[in-house]
């Protein structure tokens, strides 16, 4: 939104999307990003200091959901709220993706205290980073001391507070760099290819690459939906330290004002975006003896009954649950799975 090329990186001040976008979508020799088949649609909006303009921000969310964007990650923040962005946002949350809403994903803030604009906005998701402990990153005030602890110029903490919605990793995460001394590692190939990179600015690409995931199982849920999908699935880390509960207004399960609803976790919400994508059908598998290999699949629910396995294997396989009454018999020498 510079007016500067295309999308490619062309100064230094790119090294920072660089790294972000190879969280979400990296492909090739020694790294791979949460999801690497997506497509990435960069956006500039750092000026020739490497600073933000407010402006170029919103115009870029907004060109971002004109042009087709499905997830859109920012990794900046800390200005006062700002008019233009705010609407620019709300625009992407209704109108993005033919009205069925963008996923917005924001970085909570590296000040050590409440969750910075625009992730305190109610209808993004705003994310905070863990070290490799789970514990709130940059956090050295309890025990167990937090692992790989940020620099103190500029990192104190990462954000928190009410308006935290997940964690994710943080600190020391390996990540696509510009090529050879463009970029932050100035070394020889290919080490000068990546980079260990950090901060809420990190955690946030990782929630935006399981929200591309979750889409990749079903393009019609609204963003809303695939939020939901991510809060509810969220690892519950380090209860003995942070005491998850129940809290009103937030209807997907137990949350926690420094872990959010917890560690946003690809695979269980890959499997419940199948879950919730499935049509609600019972598969009813009765009064059947099975002498070959079987295998009886479905994505919601199997019901099993009056079965005899006299010899080969039967396979039952559900995404939802599986239900076995009797008289069940597997013979002497065949085999049952049950996924």
């Amino acid at each position: 939104m510079s007016g500067w090329g295309n999308g490619a990186a062309v100064t230094r001040y790119d090294n920072h999307g660089t790294a972000c976008a190879g969280i979400i979508g990296a492909i090739g020799k020694g790294i791979a990003g949460v999801a690497p088949n997506c497509k990435i649609m960069p956006a500039r909006a750092s000026t020739s200091n490497g600073g933000y303009n407010l402006d170029w921000l919103a115009a870029a969310i907004e060109w971002a959901w004109e042009n087709g964007a499905d997830v859109i990650s920012n990794s900046w923040g800390g200005s006062s709220p700002y008019t233009p962005i705010t609407n620019a946002i709300n625009n992407a949350v209704t109108k993005g993706r033919g009205n069925k809403g963008c996923v917005v994903v924001v970085s909570s803030g590296n000040n050590n205290a409440t969750v910075s604009y625009p992730a305190s906005l109610p209808n993004v998701i705003a994310v905070g980073a863990i070290d490799r402990c789970g514990i709130r990153s940059g956090r050295k005030d309890i025990i167990p001391i937090s692992c790989d602890p940020w620099p103190s110029s500029g990192h104190p903490g990462s954000a928190y507070g009410t308006a935290l919605d997940v964690v994710a990793p943080g600190t020391n995460i390996y990540t696509t760099d510009r090529q050879s001394s463009a970029g932050y590692h100035n070394a020889p190939s290919p080490i000068g290819d990546y980079h260990v990179f950090g901060g809420t600015s990190a955690a946030c690409p990782f929630v935006a690459g399981v929200a591309a995931l979750v889409l990749s199982v079903y393009p019609n849920f609204t963003g809303t939906q695939v939020r939901d999908i991510i809060e509810r699935t969220a690892q519950k880390i380090n209860p003995s330290i942070y005491s998850y509960s129940v809290v009103q207004g937030r209807p997907n399960g137990s949350w926690n004002s420094q872990m959010g609803h917890g560690l946003v976790n690809a695979y269980h919400a890959v499997r419940e975006a199948q879950i919730a994508a499935c049509p609600t059908q019972v598969v009813n598998f009765t009064n059947q003896t099975v002498s070959t290999n079987t295998i009886i699949t479905n994505c919601a629910h199997i019901n099993v009954q009056n079965v005899t396995v006299t010899n080969n294997k039967l396979t039952i396989d559900a995404l939802g649950s599986v239900t076995i009454n009797g008289p069940f018999e597997v013979k002497s020498g065949a085999q049952l799975e049950v996924k």
